[in-house]
């Protein structure tokens, strides 16, 4: 009697919790929403032109604060009718409020709500997916007045470091039909950066010899997940060539930040995020490529895309795979893509996608295991021996490593950490990066590699890992031009 009555009050604090947290969260979306801005900007207006300065202020406040409460106020209403007309069970116990399923009956929705909640989701399936890395990041050595120290002496060492350019030895080296095709179409892929309106898009497309089709220049994160794109054809070429646009916006950064895995059908997994970009392409396009490509056998489809936008084209290429377009009729360049599938989907890709690493690019080597590894690295590395060795050593750094270092001080906990276990038992989603992989150093040979090469799963700390993503610079358009 007692415990039922303890779950019925506990169930129904949760759900009011969550009512309450969701009501307000709605109520600030509201206000950054156009219908909540023009409400204020309105508002002061108004007052501006008929009361003092000091009044009209007030009148600014008060607006700001009517708009969020009266959302507020709507969404709990919502909230009440729609629990009264679902009443939960009483052993229906919420573990968080992110449970909590929101009313379906609300037309001014932001889906704030659910996007938060597929973040906090994505985190915890993330942590519990990936013991290894908790395990390492509790030890010691990475603690955060180790931390700042222990970065600063690897990313040293790892500068000094004068690797040469990397040659065709044992790697397969690039063919000049391959590199030809990523000088082709990397300008397209800059031009859904670039342009933001049909106008000049369509031009830059016409000096390309193509026409635009149609374009979308804002992604959609919730509810279809929808990503920027355009649609252009080349009639001289019989091909259709669908671009889709990296991450640009903060839709795009949250398509992103979905990175746990999720199914592909029964063959894989593949990063959640960008499979939901997918699938809404294959919505949108699978019947317009499936009778493009029955209309005439010289027909071709085209995908491309860089960084997010590389992803969710090999992902999409599996789809139209998967829906009968027959691999001789696709090809997809997917420059600087992130570690986004599973190895058996990446080999799949191997005869249609081609993807082009640049460097020391950090975007394809944000997954498990090249993190486990740095990890490891890291770990291992004994950066007070560095310091013993740095006669130019910063002041501040020389002060902050001495209240670190002890006065017989030895590498950190060497003696009593164990070595983490099974390093490559790392979850079931540890993807990488699709197809096959045209890999670009800096006065190097052009390599073909797959996502499983040590090229791809081991990060190299340098001044460049940031900048070796973009594709415009003058140091990657030299790398990929230089080459033929």
């Amino acid at each position: 009697m007692l415990g039922s009555f303890v779950r019925s009050l506990t169930r129904k604090a949760t759900h009011l919790i969550a009512g309450v947290v969701y009501a307000g969260i709605e109520g600030f979306a509201f206000l950054l929403s156009p219908y909540g801005l023009s409400t204020v900007i309105g508002s002061e207006i108004i007052a501006f032109s008929i009361q003092s300065p000091a009044r009209a202020r007030n009148v600014a406040v008060s607006s700001t604060l009517l708009v969020i409460a009266a959302r507020a106020l709507h969404v709990a209403y919502l909230s009440i009718r729609c629990s009264k007309k679902q009443p939960s069970v009483d052993n229906d116990v919420l573990e968080s409020i992110w449970d909590w399923n929101p009313p379906g009956d609300d037309a001014l929705s932001s889906n704030t709500w659910t996007i938060l909640k597929e973040l906090v989701l994505t985190m915890r399936s993330l942590r519990a997916a990936y013991p290894e890395v908790e395990e390492y990041l509790s030890r010691p050595e990475f603690a955060a007045m180790e931390m700042a120290p222990r970065l600063y002496y690897y990313y040293k060492k790892e500068e000094k470091l004068n690797r040469a350019p990397l040659a065709a030895k044992e790697m397969q080296e690039a063919s000049k039909e391959d590199v030809a095709a990523l000088q082709q179409y990397r300008d397209f892929a800059c031009f859904a950066y670039d342009y933001t309106n049909d106008d000049a898009l369509s031009k830059a497309l016409e000096d390309k010899g193509y026409s635009l089709i149609g374009a979308k220049y804002k992604p959609e994160l919730m509810p279809s997940g929808s990503p920027a794109f355009f649609l252009a054809a080349n009639n001289a070429d019989r091909e259709l060539m669908l671009c889709i646009r990296g991450t640009f916006s903060a839709e795009d950064v949250f398509t992103d930040l979905f990175a746990n895995g999720a199914s592909f059908g029964e063959e894989g997994t593949a990063h959640t995020g960008m499979l939901r970009a997918s699938e809404y392409c294959a919505k949108r396009f699978s019947t317009l490529f499936q009778n493009f490509v029955s209309d005439s056998a010289h027909n071709s489809i085209v995908l491309l895309g860089h960084s997010l936008g590389a992803g969710v084209a090999a992902l999409l290429c599996l789809k139209l795979m998967d829906e009968g377009i027959d691999s001789s009729r696709l090809r997809c360049y997917a420059y600087e893509p992130p570690a986004c599938m599973a190895e058996n989907l990446a080999k799949k890709l191997s005869s249609v996608t081609l993807s082009l690493v640049h460097n020391d690019d950090i975007v394809p080597r944000l997954a498990v295991t090249p993190f486990l590894n740095l990890l490891k690295d890291l770990s291992d590395f004994d950066w007070r021996l560095e310091t013993k060795e740095d006669e130019n050593m910063p002041v501040l750094l020389r002060m902050f490593t001495s209240l670190v270092q002890a006065p017989d001080d030895h590498t950190a906990s060497e003696d009593v950490q164990k070595p983490v276990q099974k390093q490559q038992n790392v979850g079931d989603y540890d993807p990488v990066v699709p197809g096959r992989v045209v890999y670009l150093s800096p006065g190097g040979t052009p390599l073909v590699i797959d996502g499983t090469s040590p090229i791809l799963r081991n990060t190299r700390l340098s001044s460049s890992m940031v900048m070796d993503h973009f594709i415009d610079t003058e140091t990657f358009t030299n790398a990929l031009f230089s080459t033929v």
